[in-house]
């Protein structure tokens, strides 16, 4: 159930992109994320790496898929629709993969999943704390 809930909400920002498909890398960790870091702004798909197979698939330019967060709010778009909105918070959990603490952002207040988050300068990374799970990596645009 949770990883169903955990590829539901990655590939719900996919599904209407096409894409173009390369070998990826890992994002390193950053600075702890807070909303005084950088976080509120307005966020595009750049790319997304199967967890499975590690295939990179990379996202052009003006795609439509955002994500828009304020201090305590978020929001993700398609092609300028809005697909969901709600709360969110930030925290330190332990993670199961990396056997350290890592910075999580909590939506909803669903703790179901550990959603860790990278965030290093206008790029912004989102997976899921899990072995071969999806990640998501946006850019800043506002």
């Amino acid at each position: 159930m949770i990883i169903r809930k955990a590829y539901l909400l990655v590939f719900s920002l996919l599904a209407l992109v096409g894409c173009k498909k390369e070998l990826s890398s890992a994002p390193t960790q950053s600075t702890p994320v807070t909303t005084s870091t950088g976080l509120p702004g307005t966020w595009e798909l750049a790319s997304a790496t199967n967890g499975n197979t590690g295939r990179l698939t990379t996202y052009p330019a003006g795609n439509g898929q955002l994500f828009v967060f304020t201090t305590n709010t978020y929001q993700t778009f398609t092609s300028g629709s809005l697909v969901k909105s709600g709360t969110y918070t930030l925290a330190q959990q332990f993670s199961i993969v990396q056997k350290q603490m890592v910075n999580t952002i909590i939506f909803d207040r669903d703790t179901s999943l550990i959603n860790i988050i990278y965030l290093n300068g206008n790029q912004l990374s989102l997976s899921i704390d899990g072995y071969d799970t999806p990640s998501v990596s946006y850019t800043r645009i506002k």
